[in-house]
């Protein structure tokens, strides 16, 4: 059964990278295509990446990425809400990569180059970021909470938004981490110039995170459990329910 599991992985994998190729040598994918063809290669991918599972989802972004497709400078395909969730990220080099809006829930990013990449509205709920260098990186608007495998919806931003409840209030703001809840792991990763505006920081351990600055707080989103450096002040708006924190 898991062979041929994996066979049917591999199989799916190919005739992406296949359709791929082919997009890039008869429609010029790499070379200003129209929006037709970028909306044909962003289905493609984003249909692709959910069949895909854990193991397999690497290549695809590897692909995208050494195309110059998810360049931010360069008109890059569109990756929102991707499902990049729980897989192997771990020691990629993605600089200056378009990852806006993407699912990377309980994805290891351990050690990856996200330098001065765009990150902005991402899922990044229960990722493993050790070691990662997010230096430049725009985070704005990320969720960075913990991650409930039993529960996916929860801590999600629209479950925020819409669904705030005063046992939820309660929990993000004074609690510790559920020990049952995946935590985004944050030790020696780079923040050194992150944009952290509106960034969901909520319960994160940032005591061993590099190159974070009081500025970059007093814009991000955050609670009491929050674990900062020595010589960082949490703002005075982490004293509101991350939900107020949160705009419409």
């Amino acid at each position: 059964m898991k062979q041929s599991q994996t066979f049917a992985q591999e199989e799916a994998l190919q005739s992406y990278l296949d359709r791929m190729s082919n997009l890039m040598i008869d429609q010029k994918l790499g070379e200003k295509p129209k929006d037709h063809i970028r909306r044909v290669a962003q289905a493609r991918t984003i249909e692709t990446l959910l069949v895909l599972d854990k193991d397999h989802k690497r290549r695809p972004l590897k692909l995208l990425y050494e195309l110059g497709l998810i360049d931010r400078s360069n008109q890059p395909i569109a990756l929102d809400n991707a499902g990049l969730d729980h897989a192997d990220l771990s020691e990629l080099a993605l600089r200056n990569a378009c990852l806006r809006g993407v699912d990377l829930r309980a994805t290891d990013l351990s050690g990856a180059n996200l330098s001065g990449s765009d990150l902005s509205g991402a899922d990044l709920r229960g990722a493993d970021l050790t070691n990662a260098d997010l230096s430049g990186t725009d985070l704005s608007a990320a969720n960075l909470l913990p991650y409930d495998e039993r529960r996916p919806a929860k801590l999600s931003v629209h479950n925020l938004k819409d669904n705030a409840s005063g046992s939820s209030l309660d929990e993000l703001r004074y609690t510790t981490i559920n020990p049952k809840q995946t935590p985004t792991r944050l030790t020696n990763t780079n923040l050194e110039k992150a944009t952290l505006r509106s960034t969901i920081l909520g319960n994160t351990d940032l005591r061993h995170a590099t190159g974070l600055e009081q500025e970059q707080l007093e814009q991000a989103i955050g609670n009491g459990a929050i674990k900062l450096p020595k010589g960082l002040e949490p703002p005075k708006v982490w004293e509101k329910p991350i939900e107020e924190q949160i705009k419409p």
